[in-house]
């Protein structure tokens, strides 16, 4: 294991003392206007995102989606959806496959591998095609 993964690590087992509860505030800022939102999205993007988010938090909404929830199975993709909403996964291709799956002459959307299922509830979401994942 190189070096930065173990600073990684060590960061993310100390953050995990202090209650997730105490991150929210900062969590919900960085998709606000201003300086600290800047704040917060930097605290986020270089810290805070490697705190697991724990049991006590079983669902989410995504910040800057609140319309998709997702289930918290502590891997590194809920992780980072919680910490960042889909800025924080794959963005770029959230985005396009959102446009496709709208698109109306699509009727039909199967998706192989849907992991926890985030392409999976982006798609589905995008339009009322039958979805299959």
């Amino acid at each position: 294991m190189n070096m930065q993964m173990k600073v990684r690590d060590s960061v993310s087992r100390t953050l995990s003392f202090i209650p997730i509860n105490l991150f929210n505030t900062v969590r919900n800022k960085q998709h606000k206007v201003g300086f600290i939102s800047l704040i917060s999205e930097a605290l986020i993007r270089k810290l805070i995102r490697y705190r697991k988010i724990g049991s006590e938090i079983k669902a989410f909404p995504l910040l800057d989606n609140p319309d998709l929830q997702f289930m918290n199975d502590g891997s590194f993709i809920s992780r980072q959806l919680y910490w960042r909403g889909m800025r924080g996964y794959e963005y770029g291709e959230a985005k396009l496959w959102k446009y496709l799956c709208s698109r109306t002459e699509i009727q039909k959307a199967v998706e192989m591998g849907a992991n926890i299922g985030y392409f999976s509830i982006i798609g589905a979401s995008a339009s009322k095609l039958e979805y299959i994942a």
